[in-house]
């Protein structure tokens, strides 16, 4: 008897499914952070030493819990869903054509405008001072859309693959925007080490025809971490550029579709591994790329506790117009942005993955405006003379935390703009509500550019659009509804896959 078929291993199984880690850790950190914050940034923060690595540190703060989940343990999470997103690109997956695949580079580009477009509207109406924030709303969180989108549609729904999809372009042209208007440090040298980790993966996959994934992690994980690390991009990608190299079922190039594989009794032996995975339910290849899946996928979920609890700490205070310009900008800017491109290209006779249909696009670009890291992580770059204390480098380092408690950082301020000339305490605002302990910070001219803020008003601003960045996590929460009300199947077995291409193509 498998363990899934035992009472404890079926409670398991609803843990995983419905991510009940994930959930647990989210909230344990937002109770925490609202209750004792000083003691939940000590405890996912703290440096438990360093290491240096050609001549530079390995983590700017040193290695901390919030460093092992987000640089390291991350890492697993998106190599998984990478196997994802290139199996819908192979032979009989659902963006397997360049006419299927040109449809998500559509709707992403509508998830970028959409909310960018929306974002520069409220600043030229109510803020100008957040012009530079265009970015943060376009942002998408590949853990929590994907996660979410397997509670709503299932993970072998093509609505699922199709964002995830859209979520890795998202946040390509995340990076890009980055470089390109943020950024003056990335180090592309530093790619070599990435492309030294792909030209040893494909010598094992050609040259050596290694089957085991083993090799492939080994040797591939830790160079193309590095690489990616002191480029600039986030390590958390380390596997994206390995996986393709996993040796995959049934052919010489490894490019089908799991749900596509004819399964019988020759396949369970095809390998000679662990016979027992492959019979049981949702009949697993033993191929090297599905036993990676299969056998991490574990893993991952119960680590997505402590993503959560590293991640979702945020004190409710930070809440202001610039909150709710970013907020709107997410919710509604992505989700019609996304479904309004969508409308375009079918227009356009571009095609949807077999067996999804307008309704689930809508909703698909509902759980696309999950901001959450990535959004905080633009944030500390679209702003970065809002710290006001030493603190807040940790939100550059750990873009999913509140950058700082608002009285240190008014503290710090207020010395500043004393050495500068600038009045410390001003007459206080009605709705700024946020007061330091020199006097209340008034709120900033609304003509006024984010350079000209002092930096105690610098600071505030930056906490409140990170704020808005935060509570986009509640778009899932509202994708959810919106998927019951307009009746999305889920889909989590071949077979239903299966049996819902038939109905909506017959």
């Amino acid at each position: 008897m498998s363990s899934s078929a035992t009472p404890n291993g079926r409670a398991f199984q609803i843990l995983r499914e419905y991510s009940l880690f994930l959930i647990a850790g989210s909230v344990a950190a937002i109770v925490w952070a609202n209750t004792n914050l000083t003691g939940y940034m000590s405890f996912i923060n703290t440096s438990w030493g360093n290491v240096t690595l050609f001549g530079r540190d390995l983590a700017h703060h040193g290695i901390s819990l919030h460093f092992l989940v987000n640089e390291v343990f991350m890492v697993f999470f998106f190599g998984i869903a990478m196997k994802e997103v290139m199996e819908a690109f192979l032979p009989g997956g659902p963006l397997s054509s360049p006419r299927k695949a040109a449809l998500p580079i559509v709707s992403t580009l509508g998830g970028v405008v959409g909310p960018a477009g929306t974002f520069a509207l409220g600043c030229l109406l109510f803020a100008n001072y957040l012009m530079r924030g265009w970015a943060v709303p376009t942002a998408t969180d590949i853990a929590y859309s994907w996660l979410f989108a397997g509670l709503i549609f299932g993970y072998k729904h093509p609505a699922t693959k199709f964002l995830l999809t859209l979520a890795v372009l998202d946040d390509l042209i995340g990076m890009v925007i980055i470089a390109v208007f943020y950024s003056n440090s990335i180090q592309l040298e530093w790619l070599g080490l990435v492309a030294l980790a792909m030209a040893i993966c494909a010598g094992l996959r050609w040259g050596a025809k290694v089957q085991s994934y083993w090799p492939y992690l080994i040797f591939g994980i830790p160079l193309s971490w590095i690489g990616l690390h002191y480029c600039g991009v986030h390590s958390a990608l380390a596997l994206v550029p390995i996986i393709p190299f996993l040796p995959s079922h049934g052919t010489d190039v490894g490019m089908f579709e799991e749900e596509d594989l004819p399964m019988d009794e020759d396949s369970e032996h095809s390998s000679g591994t662990d016979v027992e995975h492959a019979a049981e339910p949702g009949h697993h290849p033993v191929d090297a790329l599905n036993m990676f899946e299969h056998q991490f996928k574990p893993f991952v979920d119960v680590g997505l506790f402590f993503f959560g609890l590293s991640n979702a700490g945020v004190p409710f205070s930070a809440i202001g117009l610039e909150t709710w310009i970013t907020v709107f900008a997410i919710f509604f800017g992505k989700t019609i942005g996304i479904f309004l491109f969508t409308i375009i290209g079918r227009l356009c006779k571009l095609g949807l993955p077999a067996g999804m249909n307008m309704r689930e696009a809508f909703v698909m670009g509902n759980v696309a405006a999950i901001g959450f890291t990535v959004a905080l992580f633009v944030t500390d770059v679209a702003f970065p003379k809002g710290a006001g204390h030493e603190a807040d480098h940790a939100s550059a380092e750990f873009p999913s935390l509140v950058s700082v408690a608002h009285a240190e950082e008014a503290k710090d301020a207020h010395d500043q703009t004393t050495a500068d000339g600038h009045a410390a305490d001003a007459p206080a605002v009605e709705g700024h509500g946020v007061t330091g302990p020199h006097g209340p910070i008034p709120p900033p001219d609304k003509n006024a550019t984010f350079d000209e803020l002092t930096v105690p008003q610098q600071g505030v601003v930056k906490d409140k659009v990170k704020m808005g960045a935060l509570l986009s996590f509640f778009a899932g929460l509202s994708s959810l509804i919106l998927g019951r009300v307009l009746g999305v199947r889920k889909i989590n077995t071949d077979a239903d896959l299966r049996r819902r291409i038939r109905e909506t193509s017959a």
